[in-house]
């Protein structure tokens, strides 16, 4: 069957990704798109050439699409940014519902858009134009509400990301939604609302209603229970424990979390079945049902998930209320070129692909799968027949939305899990039962205390069990699998495979006819290069040391040669709400280079910016061994968290000091020069390991976070064989001492190169230390984490 709009939305899509790929003339490329369309008509008697040339019009026409819009307008606001802050005034309205979260110290903050409309720097005023993501701290005097047009003083910025190779892009995330600023607030710093708009339209009060659940949920259940039903009612994440969503996620079922098309789906059944109730025909029900999904999308969030499914049910809704017949596929194809239309860049979005993929493949392969458990129609029969046909259903549209994703999934949260086939079987009819309940609780429970109480409980109960069968399945042996992500050629091979395999008819390409077969062969071929490139790869051309960003703090990986690898710390995380470097971008990164055991682990010192990250690391992967200093350190937070996962994971603890060495095998060696076996350290810093490499003639010289007593030590003792060709700068740049002795320390290393692990804020404290000219002097050239990204040096036979 041909489908012609989905044909063309793929070709829409494909014009996208290559324009981001490449600058291109964009009058040249309108020029061709001209032609192509020309040749498209003029060829119509000849069907094949005619739809060759149009479809790459439409590709061209994708390209040139995305470049228009990429076009700011002169006064947009990310003219006017830097990559470090700038104190200024901004004036704007809050266009969507700010959301309390803890900030990485504790207190509260709201986040929210404010579309800006001036700006206030140093002297005059400026308008301006643009979308900026504001984090503000919240007091009684500014409780920050949807339409409130507000001025208010701060911190400006381009926004920052961890920047490694293979690693989320929270920039681009950034851009998907059109910001391109961020902004910074303390709830001491000025603010103003100088008036309020939007509180009477539809989605003012929507928000209203969104805070008022919100409150009702958290006076009703408890914050762990409240967390969940925000997140599958209103789209609220911000309160739901990192334990339950981790277990969601290793079962492959952590769409539950999200509010998109199976809570619609969900909804709108509820809906349908009490219009049927007070028996509506069928056309008013589904009118009726599409206007309160409409405003239901509101008070869930206006998340795109969401926009994408209420806009699918409208489409398939306004076909059905003129008498055309509708195509699930047509009716995505039209979603999604509605939405690349209003914002290309969405298509970059991950819940984008895995929305029009999932839906995508159970339209496609749902079909195949019911042949293969051999599912019977839908009609007269007993219980038990229509049981096995729901049973036997679902096990196909769940395995046909793995087969849809996984590539997807894997890429971007580097996880398989087989399990999901099963957890989903848990999870959708439990998702169903709690959105239930959750309607009843929040129709009912208002007016009547005893209804509260008995559906707030039957909900804590539901949840309890939901989450302890989630656990036992997330827990289960081969439940999930680390995978690296799939690459950028694969997922195009990989989709067209899955369409040519739904397709009855052969598909003839270059005289041959592909059918279902061949497909699949071809799909197997592609699948066994990725893997046997992985396996066959040689190591020892992967050797090399990566100094990764992991902002304001340490993380460094080595893979020698034989292909042993060594983590040396592993940044900042689960202290005080910040980010767990650990799994937000050491675990990705390794994954993505295929490493899935880590031989030794090595923490420098128990500070937050070192270990933090370190027990996230622990968790997801074997660890042959840990080292570590094991000086003296509060036995609580997450040292003992630390000990505790060690202790747990039974992984081996290796205690070292001055003096000692790590054979690393072919010759290659470690010796730790720091801390003294018997010495008494006065500061925590410097009880760091310090390390040196050696490999023949080639050394580098890891210096942890020490300070000038051990670097004055250090010199004393061992003088030249600090000599190293690369040298990770002490205390992430931190001067030692006055300059003079800072020059000395090195120009004794002497290191060709030179990396500096900090992020944004150490790299303004430490700007004015003049560091990095006493470093250049010294002959080395520099590289620091927060200007470069990670630091990746390949070390082969010679250097």
């Amino acid at each position: 069957m041909k489908i012609p709009i989905l044909y063309l939305t793929i070709s829409f899509s494909a014009g996208i990704v290559l324009s981001s790929s490449f600058i291109s003339s964009l009058s040249l490329v309108t020029i061709l798109c001209a032609v192509f369309l020309a040749a498209a008509f003029f060829l119509s008697k000849y069907r094949l050439l005619s739809h060759i040339s149009l479809y790459a019009a439409v590709v061209l026409l994708g390209v040139v699409y995305y470049q228009s819009c990429r076009a700011l307008p002169a006064n947009d606001i990310s003219y006017f940014l830097s990559d470090i802050p700038n104190r200024v005034v901004l004036k704007g309205e809050i266009i969507d519902d700010p959301v309390r979260r803890k900030s990485y110290y504790g207190s509260k903050r709201a986040v929210f858009k404010l579309r800006v409309e001036a700006i206030k720097e140093g002297g005059g005023e400026k308008g301006v134009s643009g979308t900026v993501i504001v984090y503000a701290g919240i007091s009684a005097s500014n409780p920050f509400r949807f339409g409130d047009k507000i001025i208010m003083e701060g911190s400006l910025s381009r926004p920052s990301g961890f920047k490694n190779p293979g690693v989320f892009d929270y920039v681009k995330y950034l851009e998907v939604f059109g910001i391109r600023a961020v902004f910074r607030s303390k709830d001491t710093d000025p603010f103003r609302v100088t008036g309020r708009s939007g509180y009477g339209s539809v989605k003012g009060m929507a928000y209203l209603l969104r805070d008022k659940i919100r409150l009702f949920l958290d006076e009703k259940l408890g914050p762990e229970f409240s967390g969940f039903i925000k997140a599958i009612l209103i789209g609220d994440r911000s309160d739901l424990p990192e334990n339950i969503e981790s277990d969601f996620i290793k079962t492959g079922t952590v769409h539950v979390l999200a509010i998109s098309g199976l809570n619609v789906a969900l909804i709108a059944v509820l809906l349908i079945w009490a219009s049927n109730l007070m028996r509506l025909s069928k056309r008013y029900a589904l009118a009726a049902t599409a206007i309160f999904l409409v405003f239901y999308s509101f008070v869930a969030g206006s998340s795109p998930p969401i926009i994408r499914a209420v806009m699918m049910f409208c489409i398939f809704v306004t076909g059905y209320l003129m008498y055309r017949e509708t195509d699930i596929l047509n009716s995505l194809s039209v979603a999604a070129l509605l939405m690349l239309l209003y914002n290309p860049i969405v298509i970059f979005d991950p819940s984008f692909q895995l929305t029009f993929a999932s839906l995508v493949s159970i339209v496609l392969l749902g079909p195949e799968f019911d042949r293969m458990f051999k599912v019977k129609e839908p009609g007269p029969g007993s219980f038990f027949d229509k049981a096995a046909r729901y049973l036997l259903k679902s096990v196909s549209i769940s395995l046909a939305a793995c087969v849809g994703t996984w590539p997807i999934v894997s890429r971007y949260f580097n996880i398989i899990s087989p399990v999901s086939v099963i957890a989903n079987l848990i999870d959708i009819p439990a998702l169903f039962l709690l959105t239930v309940v959750s309607f009843l609780l929040l129709i009912i429970g208002p007016f009547f205390q005893a209804g509260a109480v008995f559906f707030s409980g039957l909900l804590v109960i539901a949840e309890s069990a939901l989450f302890n069968l989630n656990h036992i399945l997330a827990e289960a042996p081969f439940a999930f699998f680390r995978t690296c992500a799939a690459p950028g050629w694969y997922l195009p091979c990989y989709y067209l495979t899955i369409i040519l395999i739904s397709r009855e008819k052969p598909f003839r390409l270059a005289g041959i006819n592909i059918d279902r077969k061949k497909a699949l062969v071809i799909l197997l071929f592609l699948s066994n290069i990725i893997v046997w490139n992985e396996l066959v790869r040689e190591r020892d051309d992967d050797a090399g040391v990566t100094f990764l960003d992991v902002g304001d703090g340490d993380s460094a990986f080595m893979r020698l040669k034989g292909g042993l690898s060594l983590l040396i710390d592993g940044g900042s995380g689960g202290d005080g709400g910040k980010i767990d470097a650990g799994d937000a971008v050491v675990s990705p990164y390794l994954w993505n280079r295929g490493v899935f055991k880590i031989d030794a682990m090595i923490i420098t010192h128990f500070h937050e910016d070192h270990l933090g990250g370190a027990i996230s690391v622990l968790k997801n992967f074997k660890v042959g061994c840990v080292i570590d200093s094991g000086a003296a350190y509060p036995e609580k937070g997450i040292y003992a968290e630390y000990k505790r996962v060690v202790r747990e994971k039974r992984v081996r603890r290796v205690i070292v000091a001055e003096g000692d060495r790590i054979d690393l095998g072919n010759g290659d060696k470690m010796y730790i020069l720091n801390p003294p076996a018997n010495g008494r350290i006065n500061d925590v810093n410097d009880s760091s390991i310090v390390m040196k490499y050696a490999s023949g003639d080639f050394g580098i010289l890891f210096c942890g976070d020490i300070l000038e007593d051990t670097a004055r030590r250090l010199l004393e003792s061992y003088g030249g064989f600090l000599s190293s060709d690369i040298v990770k700068v002490p205390h992430h740049g931190g001067r030692m001492g006055n300059e003079m002795f800072t020059g000395r320390f090195y120009e004794t290393v002497a290191a060709k190169y030179a990396v500096i692990s900090m992020g944004r804020s150490l790299g303004r404290k430490l700007a004015s230390e003049n560091i990095s000219s006493v470093i250049l002097s010294a002959g080395s050239r520099l590289y620091s984490t927060e200007r470069d990204g990670a630091v990746v040096l390949p070390i082969n036979s010679k250097n």
